[in-house]
């Protein structure tokens, strides 16, 4: 899905193109990926550094970053922790830290691989009421997660899988 791969046969469509004739910066632009595992994509000394590092990348204004960077620390209730250092932080934060690093992006797309991992009921809710702020925007999403729960109050659409083949799939 996020064009690493290419498809051996069909097609996959990113915001109504096909992935095959894009290239992989130009699908990274359009879908953010939060990995299963935080520690696997925190890399930057400092929490902050770590949240503005695609929008320096991107040649964004330090104004504009700075905005952007404060609203998500807020939203994700880490700008206490901007200055720390991200492989000291619990599991739960860094969690948070790599769901700022993904939504600081504005994609199009998003694909969150377990994104409640590590992370207390109030701050379940919290994101859940994020995503679907974002879907009521128009941002598509895939979860993948075995907190039926929280896909339970997110999801318009539930595929299931077994051994790569799809099982299940209902509205």
């Amino acid at each position: 899905m996020t064009g690493i791969l290419r498809p051996q046969k069909g097609c996959v469509r990113i915001c109504g193109s096909d992935s095959a004739g894009m290239k992989l910066g130009e699908i990274g632009r359009r879908v953010g990926y939060l990995f299963q595992n935080p520690a696997l994509q925190i890399f930057a000394p400092s929490v902050r550094e770590e949240v503005s590092f695609a929008l320096e990348l991107k040649g964004y204004s330090s104004e504009e970053i700075g905005r952007r960077v404060d609203e998500v620390l807020r939203d994700l209730d880490l700008f206490h922790l901007q200055d720390a250092l991200p492989f000291k932080l619990s599991r739960g934060e860094k969690q948070r830290l790599a769901i700022a690093a993904v939504l600081v992006n504005k994609p199009g797309f998003l694909i969150l691989d377990e994104p409640t991992t590590g992370l207390d009921m109030e701050r379940r809710r919290v994101l859940s009421d994020m995503l679907r702020d974002l879907k009521q925007k128009g941002i598509g999403m895939a979860v993948i997660s075995h907190d039926r729960a929280f896909i339970d109050r997110l999801a318009d659409r539930e595929v299931r899988m077994h051994g790569g083949e799809i099982v299940e799939d209902r509205t």
